[in-house]
């Protein structure tokens, strides 16, 4: 029967987490009740805030891989971790490929002339891992429809294929948001909250528009971006996020009634801002990546218990409508986001 698991984390563990981090830091802490866990993390264990008893904290490096996949029965690892550690094919360990990021859909967003690479990584994965984790039915369905293609499902592994394919949405706290210290410095302001990085799949142009409209009948609204700056330093900022500043100061709002907060907030901390915040935002536009997508900043808002307003075409928009979460605009519906603040505004 395993009993260990190496975790092993495609992004910095440090005092501030971007989603892919998160979610592994949380799976540790949920893991460890019932195995022996090690979170194997690209930098330095001395970055890492706190401890997560009884979690072994180690850095992940190719001196050291050999050994850690020798020491565990069960190894979980997402994205470009399996070709940058060529031991993972090779071993016969039980290998968990969690696939809740389709990076290659992200590729094709940034007009990545890798893409091939990006899609030869992802089948050696499908090829080889033992189980799959993906963090929706909608995304179970995208990679159910590219193991049938791979040969993975077959008459010899029909029947298990169900108990392969797991999934598992993310990683939030079990305990609900607490305040601990400051969070925005804005007490007579409305505040909608866009908790996360500006990428180029997003849509802020649209929101920062909204926002300029409505100005002149509610002065007191401020939108804040929360994540201006990767916690990954090899990440750099998406042109997206220069043409969101720009369009700002055009506007003469910027760092006034849209404020780029500089950095990333520390994980700690994030739960002070998100109860400072009135709603949290989130604006694509109609891609594939927004089909397959699973937002993390979503997933935070609904941890806070605050209104939503976002994009339709995901499923976490789908999702919002059911639970009467928020309000779901169309992608690049400019008017029907002056709606959405007005109506949560008025409420």
């Amino acid at each position: 029967m395993p009993n260990s698991i190496l975790v092993l984390s495609p992004d910095v563990v440090t005092e501030r987490m971007a989603g892919p981090a998160i979610r592994y830091w949380e799976f540790a802490k949920s893991l460890v009740t019932n195995f022996k866990v090690t979170l194997a993390i690209p930098n330095s264990i001395f970055e890492v805030p706190s401890s997560i008893e009884p979690v072994y904290l180690v850095q992940h490096k190719h001196e050291n891989i050999g050994k850690l996949i020798e020491e565990h029965d069960i190894i979980i690892f997402q994205g470009f971790i399996f070709d940058r550690y060529p031991l993972l094919s090779e071993t016969s360990k039980i290998l968990v490929a969690d696939l809740y990021d389709p990076v290659p859909l992200e590729g094709l967003e940034q007009h990545n002339i890798d893409i091939h690479n990006q899609i030869n990584m992802m089948n050696r994965q499908l090829k080889r891992a033992d189980y799959f984790l993906c963090a929706s039915e909608r995304q179970r369905n995208l990679w159910l429809g590219h193991l049938l293609a791979l040969g993975r499902i077959n008459p010899f592994t029909y029947q298990q294929i169900q108990q392969r394919v797991v999934t598992i949405p993310f990683g939030l706290p079990n305990i609900k948001p607490h305040r601990t210290g400051i969070g925005f410095e804005h007490e007579d302001s409305f505040i909608l909250l866009w908790g996360g990085g500006i990428w180029e799949w997003f849509d802020p142009l649209t929101l920062i528009r909204a926002i300029n409209r409505l100005l002149p009948d509610y002065p007191n609204i401020k939108l804040i971006f929360l994540g201006t700056q990767h916690p990954n330093p090899t990440i750099p900022i998406m042109p997206k996020q220069f043409q969101a500043e720009a369009l700002a100061k055009k506007l003469n709002l910027y760092n006034k009634e849209i404020i780029f907060q500089t950095g990333w907030v520390p994980y700690t901390d994030l739960a002070n801002y998100l109860l400072d915040a009135d709603v949290g935002v989130s604006a694509h536009f109609n891609t594939l990546e927004s089909h397959f997508s699973f937002r993390t900043r979503i997933l935070h808002y609904l941890w806070a218990n605050k209104p939503i307003i976002t994009t339709s075409g995901d499923v976490l928009a789908d999702d919002i409508i059911a639970n009467n979460a928020g309000i779901v605009v169309e992608p690049e519906d400019e008017a029907g986001w002056v709606s959405a603040i007005k109506t949560i505004y008025k409420s």
